[in-house]
């Protein structure tokens, strides 16, 4: 009789991020559950960083592991702003040679094409400070309930389809060029002087 143990799954990826209240927060992820953590990452607009190499499965021994199911912060428990620097330093550090992992945004091409994890515009309480990134979390007909990305300038809150930008529109086409060839009267949208007697 075989005494082996089989080995445990070593965490694959990190999922972090701030709070609403701006406090650091952080969650390892393995096996079966990496693609509902990447799916997370993108409603609630976390980070997502693969732990692949011996430095990453360093890192992931001093954070606390995600729980899929859980609220933003139950997925993503809260961690020191220590460990926090870390795993963002290993982060930029990936970006710097190329290695990155983090989850590709998803942008609408029209108003219609807008589903959850989407990342679109909208404007905060005053318009004046113009229009700013937001991930959709939620999607109830022409409402939609948004999140900003870094999760730090307060709770989700609710924009009419009307009210959201898009970043990269598709399906736009660019304006006719008049042709050079044509006379200033035949390019022109308003009638001609001798149109306007001949109608009348």
């Amino acid at each position: 009789m075989s005494n082996s143990v089989k080995p445990t799954a070593q965490p694959a990826v990190v999922l972090f991020g701030l709070s609403a209240f701006g406090k650091p927060r952080a969650g390892t992820f393995k096996g079966t559950e990496v693609a509902a953590a990447r799916k997370a990452a993108t409603k609630l607009g976390l980070t997502f960083l693969e732990l692949a190499d011996p430095a990453g499965r360093a890192l992931a021994a001093k954070i606390p592991t995600g729980r899929i199911g859980g609220s933003a912060d139950g997925l993503v428990p809260f961690v020191s702003n220590d460990i926090y620097g870390q795993i963002e330093a290993l982060s930029d550090q990936r970006q710097k040679n190329g290695k990155a992992a983090t989850i590709q945004i998803r942008l609408p091409v029209n108003w219609d094409d807008i589903k959850v994890g989407d990342r679109v515009l909208a404007q905060d309480t005053d318009p004046e400070d113009g229009w700013w990134q937001v991930t959709v979390v939620e999607a109830k007909g022409d409402l939609f309930k948004l999140r900003w990305p870094t999760s730090g300038r307060g709770r989700p809150f609710q924009r009419h389809r009307a009210m959201l930008g898009l970043i990269c529109p598709g399906e736009i086409k660019e304006p006719v060029k008049p042709d050079p060839k044509q006379t200033a009267a035949e390019a022109s949208v308003y009638p001609t002087q001798s149109e306007k007697s001949t109608r009348s």
